[in-house]
């Protein structure tokens, strides 16, 4: 596997996913994971996890994390120019676009429509990323993580939450066994 190939797959997943993080996650699971084999699923899972309670936006670092995997620190620098550079120029060129339009009301109503399907993107992704884990371990165990990491989400930092989940992991592992 060539750096090419790891940029090309990371430009089409950074720039071609609307809804935020966690639907270009999803698209690059299902890359990089499912399509390719470029990763195990335990390494995506590793890749994401850590990515999620580091400081900044967990989107660059995740597909900083996941370059590394595949292609050490060449891979790491790679992917997060490709992830963040782009979708930084379009988004500066629509805030300016916007910042004109936000006085016409059928803008605002576009915007509105805009929201709501990145609420669905973002369900959908949600359930992409979830679905290898409800299908190869007990649907029980998975429903109550998810179940859990959404109650705890509200009450304490998600720091916590995802500590809770990796010891609650670990020690539910042996009772499966």
């Amino acid at each position: 596997m060539y750096l090419g190939d790891l940029a090309r797959v990371m430009l089409r997943a950074a720039t071609l996913t609307f809804g935020g993080g966690n639907p270009t996650t999803a698209a690059l699971q299902r890359e990089m994971v499912e399509r390719r084999h470029w990763l195990s699923g335990t390494d995506f899972a590793l890749a994401y996890t850590l990515s999620r309670i580091t400081p900044g936006t967990n989107l660059f670092a995740c597909c900083s994390a996941l370059g590394y995997l595949v292609r050490g620190w060449p891979g790491a620098i790679v992917c997060l120019l490709i992830a963040s550079v782009p979708s930084s120029i379009l988004t500066a060129l629509l805030a300016a676009v916007m910042e004109r339009l936000l006085d016409w009301p059928a803008a605002v109503a576009m915007m509105h429509g805009a929201i709501a399907v990145a609420i669905g993107l973002s369900l959908g992704s949600l359930f992409t990323l979830a679905q290898p884990y409800l299908t190869s371990a007990p649907l029980l165990r998975g429903l109550a993580f998810i179940a859990g990491g959404l109650a705890l989400g509200y009450l304490v930092s998600p720091v916590w939450v995802l500590v809770a989940g990796a010891a609650a992991g670990y020690f539910w592992q042996g009772a499966d066994s």
